[in-house]
């Protein structure tokens, strides 16, 4: 869901994915502020009940994406609603699994991580240290959203 409209300045939109979570089926909501994501793990006739609440209430668009094509929902100001479709614009299905792989904007292979105790001379995290490392990864998570918000993308990447 795109084009926010709501009490929240720093909320731009919300993704919606469908998973498993102790194989019962959810919605997990991803809430995209400017320097966070909130992810809500939810039972699907729950999640179904907030999308309702959200369109046309808060958000003024919804794109569903699926393997054939890709539909958008625009409403107007005054309610109006429009439907379109085109064709899809995915590559591959996205992944059901709730535990996936965290991305890290920093690999643990860097040799300055080996100098400030992070990582041992195999690039393995030190055990006593993985708090310090996720908090090195926010700090960059951080200063790469604020980067690509003052429009320096070729900038934001330099450190990884």
């Amino acid at each position: 869901m795109g084009k926010y409209r709501g009490p929240e300045r720093e909320l731009s939109r919300v993704w919606v994915r469908q998973l498993m979570v102790r194989d019962q089926p959810c919605l997990s909501f991803v809430y995209r502020y400017k320097t966070k994501d909130v992810t809500k793990n939810v039972p699907i006739t729950d999640g179904i009940a907030i999308i309702r609440e959200l369109l046309g209430n808060s958000f003024q668009h919804a794109h569903l994406l699926t393997a054939t094509q890709d539909i958008q929902l625009s409403i107007s100001r005054k309610g109006k609603c429009v439907l379109s479709s085109g064709k899809s614009t995915r590559l591959d299905a996205p992944s059901r699994e709730h535990d996936r792989e965290k991305q890290r904007f920093l690999d643990l292979s860097k040799p300055f991580l080996v100098d400030l105790g992070i990582t041992n001379e195999q690039h393995q995290l030190v055990p006593s240290m993985s708090r310090k490392w996720k908090q090195i990864n926010k700090f960059v998570e951080v200063l790469d959203h604020a980067l690509e918000s003052a429009g320096l993308t070729q900038v934001s990447r330099f450190y990884v």
